[in-house]
């Protein structure tokens, strides 16, 4: 990760609650469609490259690892209310009571996808040892497809965060101390990944358990992206779909 990177991992984040502040009605209309692109593309380079390069390892359970970490997705949607998918409502009461468990929950899944971003490139540089045919330098692709999928994912969730607070009667003060909080957790993983589990054997495992988390996130965002309650896509959601499907198979080889 440099400093590039951390940029804009935070600045993702603070222009989604941002644009919260500032976007009318008609404008918040493409907050959904910027939802379904990074959904799609970050379900297509988890299973295009992260899965197949965890795998491409002697195998140590990382299927176990993966149904965990969609598992613990559920668990933190009981927290969240779905903010991540970009969901937006207001609480019954306003409490800090309330939100706390939200922003907690958010925090954690926020920490949890900052690994990859500090690992990846330990883990490819491990798959070369192990296999000549796979190359080391593909990791700073991947590593940049994968900061580009979890940033477009984080501003509509920074922008679900900010528009449930200011709905549920949080001064705008409190929304951009939330947001602060969540702009910094993914980059304290990534660092953490990156400079103190560099060699660890369980920087593997956890990414297993993130691609997990990705997979529930991802499928999820689709699922829940069509125009009405059945699921029902217009074509042009659909373009948008199939053009973060078509952009994870760039590096791919």
């Amino acid at each position: 990760m440099s400093l590039f990177d951390y940029i804009i991992l935070i600045g993702a984040v603070l222009v989604g609650g941002w644009s919260a502040f500032k976007l009318d009605k008609k404008q918040k209309k493409a907050i959904p469609l910027v939802l379904s692109f990074s959904g799609a593309y970050l379900l297509g380079v988890t299973i295009l490259h992260v899965i197949p390069d965890l795998f491409h390892r002697p195998h140590q359970g990382y299927n176990y690892w993966m149904l965990g970490g969609f598992l613990l997705q559920l668990l933190l949607e009981k927290l969240t209310n779905g903010i991540e998918h970009g969901h937006t409502h207001a609480l019954p009461v306003k409490s800090y009571n309330r939100m706390l468990p939200i922003l907690i929950g958010l925090s954690v899944h926020s920490f949890l996808e900052g690994f990859p971003l500090g690992g990846y490139q330990q883990l490819a540089a491990d798959l070369a040892q192990i296999d000549d045919h796979h190359h080391a330098h593909t990791a700073g692709n991947i590593h940049q497809e994968l900061l580009l999928g979890i940033s477009l994912h984080k501003m509509p969730a920074a922008f679900a965060l900010v528009s449930m607070m200011r709905l549920s009667g949080f001064t705008n003060r409190s929304a951009w101390i939330s947001l602060l909080v969540f702009s910094l957790t993914a980059p304290l993983s990534a660092f953490f990944a990156q400079h103190f589990m560099a060699h660890s054997s369980w920087l593997p495992l956890i990414m297993a358990l993130v691609a997990g988390s990705f997979l529930h996130i991802s499928t999820t965002i689709l699922f829940e992206s069509g125009d009405t309650g059945e699921h029902h896509f217009s074509t042009w959601k659909l373009s948008i779909i199939l053009l973060g499907f078509g952009l994870s198979l760039i590096h791919f080889h």
